[in-house]
């Protein structure tokens, strides 16, 4: 196994906080972390370096975990978690291939358009490593190109 989906990176993130809860810190989540991964098929073998890759993406999700429990806010829920997902590997990939965090975005903005404006600036975050304070402006401009496309057409 080469890593997991950033579903299964959400569920495990899931399963920490609902055992550990939102107050835990980042060594104790790394050797949480590799415990779980002791555990789970595929990953039990994985090598350190790579274990920690994924590790520190569940790291982000974790302190959004609890960034939103700490403010009160929720994290947004997209109306099709399987298309979220694959925008996030499509944003993952034109930013590898590209090297563009807006290209990235456009590309998760063409695949998530429909979804609210919060699923969108996560998805950003996630997808096309956008820091959360500069997610709105990336949607801001990148919204604003796709009206101007649609009403051309």
């Amino acid at each position: 196994m080469n890593g997991i989906s950033a579903d299964e990176q959400s569920r495990i993130v899931d399963l920490i906080v609902d055992t550990h809860g939102i107050g835990i810190n980042r060594n104790q989540f790394i050797e949480i972390a590799f415990d779980l991964f002791e555990d789970i098929p595929g990953l039990e073998g994985i090598e350190p370096q790579q274990a920690l890759a994924i590790i520190n993406s569940m790291w982000g999700k974790y302190t959004m975990v609890k960034q939103s429990s700490a403010d009160g806010s929720s994290q947004p829920v997209p109306s099709d978690r399987v298309i979220y997902n694959e925008a996030i590997r499509a944003g993952k990939q034109a930013l590898a291939e590209e090297g563009s965090k807006a290209a990235a975005a456009r590309v998760i903005f063409g695949m998530l358009k429909d979804e609210s404006r919060d699923v969108i600036l996560q998805a950003f975050i996630d997808g096309a490593s956008i820091t959360p304070k500069g997610s709105p402006t990336y949607f801001y401009n990148i919204s604003r190109k796709f009206k101007k496309q649609s009403a051309k057409q």
